[in-house]
């Protein structure tokens, strides 16, 4: 009787046991892949699920990390191919659930082991994707591994990067403790660059104004790229007139130096003479600055009628110059004085234009009528012709000789 309650127990322990053992495991699985069905042993319920559209999975397993932010949120459950696209299938915690449409799904490395995990990018305001829903492929991440950018590469292209990586092997070989004490300096570095980095950061604006800067000058020197050719071609030019003048700038400077030479020997031992002459010029250029004051006071105001004047009176000179009696002698006109109206009289006179003359070239005149009447009684000589010149010598001045 006691030997069959204790193998009763004992069966009964066991039982529980093994029942522990697949509850722990089944939460276990719960945990880390997720139940059938989509099942959940804790928090209670159905999970939240998505499913998303990768024109690559790259290697994503069951069993991957799904993070927002950084944060896992929960995991990938399944991964299968649908026509040419990898469907992804996650299971997604309730508290983080829904994710709205224009949510970006990204495959990123966890490691340099390539294990790797999906990134969920989620955005608000859109509407919802339902639990079973999916991410398409447009709005879905795949990243390029090493071994797709080698196969992308042609045989020579991959061929010289395979000779380059290991002449770089061959290069570091033995130089491990350089290259951890080179790790060590880098470190110090990162920290002490930190400051002047900080430093660039505060100043970021004033640093995209220099760019922008610095892109309007690159447009505008673009912009005068042509001017620019061009300057640079006449600035040859003017370079090569003057490798051909070479040999006349040469004589030039070399005649300027004897003009030097000249005019220091003249100026030697007459230099108190000069400082003489200097001083001398002083005052009479200040009296002809006053001289050419006052003149321009007066001529300013009337250049308008003198130069009237002088065009009016340029035929009549030439005319009066030019006439000739009948031997070929140049006549000449002589002004009259009228003394009536050459005199200052505070009141008009009337013998002004009447043609009357001074009463000394009026008895003048009667002795000379005089003369000419008891001459006119003896025989006169026969006049002998004055020769007549070329050309007369105001008409020389005036330029109207022939």
């Amino acid at each position: 009787m006691t030997l069959r309650y204790a193998g009763a127990f004992k069966a009964g322990l066991i039982f529980v046991a093994a029942t522990t053992t697949v509850l722990l495991v089944a939460l276990l699985i719960n945990l880390n892949f997720g139940l059938p069905f989509n099942l959940s042993l804790w928090p209670p319920g159905q999970d939240y699920t998505l499913n998303a559209s990768f024109k690559d999975a790259n290697g994503v397993t069951r069993g991957a990390d799904v993070v927002i932010a950084g944060h896992p949120v929960g995991q990938v459950t399944a991964v299968g191919v649908q026509g040419n696209r990898s469907i992804v299938s996650m299971r997604i915690g309730q508290q983080y659930a829904p994710i709205h449409k224009g949510s970006i799904a990204r495959i990123r490395y966890s490691t340099l082991l390539a294990q790797k995990y999906v990134e969920l990018a989620p955005v608000g305001g859109a509407d919802t994707i339902p639990s079973g829903g999916t991410v398409p492929s447009n709005e879905t991440i795949t990243p390029v591994d090493f071994d797709q950018f080698l196969s992308a590469l042609d045989p020579q292209t991959r061929q010289r990067l395979q000779v380059v990586i290991q002449q770089l092997g061959t290069g570091v070989d033995g130089q491990q403790a350089t290259i951890n004490d080179l790790l060590d300096q880098l470190n110090g570095l990162a920290v002490e660059s930190q400051p002047p980095l900080d430093t660039f950061a505060s100043h970021e604006d004033n640093l995209d104004h220099i760019v922008t800067n610095l892109s309007i000058t690159s447009d505008r020197l673009a912009q005068s790229h042509d001017n620019l050719g061009q300057l640079v071609t006449s600035a040859n030019d003017v370079n090569g007139r003057m490798a051909d003048q070479n040999a006349s700038l040469a004589g030039l400077i070399h005649h300027l130096a004897n003009v030097m030479t000249d005019f220091n020997v003249t100026l030697d031992g007459n230099e108190q003479n000069l400082h003489d002459t200097v001083v001398l010029l002083d005052p009479l250029i200040g009296q002809l600055n006053v001289a050419f004051g006052t003149t321009d006071g007066y001529l300013g105001p009337n250049l308008g009628n003198l130069r009237k004047g002088f065009t009016q009176l340029s035929p009549e000179g030439e005319s009066a110059i030019h006439q000739k009696d009948a031997n070929g002698n140049y006549l000449r006109q002589y002004l009259v004085v009228d003394q009536g109206c050459d005199q200052l009289n505070p009141t008009y006179n009337p013998q002004c234009g009447n043609g009357s003359s001074n009463p000394e070239h009026e008895s003048g005149s009667s002795a000379g009528s005089s003369q000419s009447s008891s001459s006119s009684n003896s025989p006169s000589p026969t006049p002998t012709p004055s020769p007549s010149p070329s050309c007369d010598p105001l008409l020389q001045l005036l330029g109207k000789c022939q």
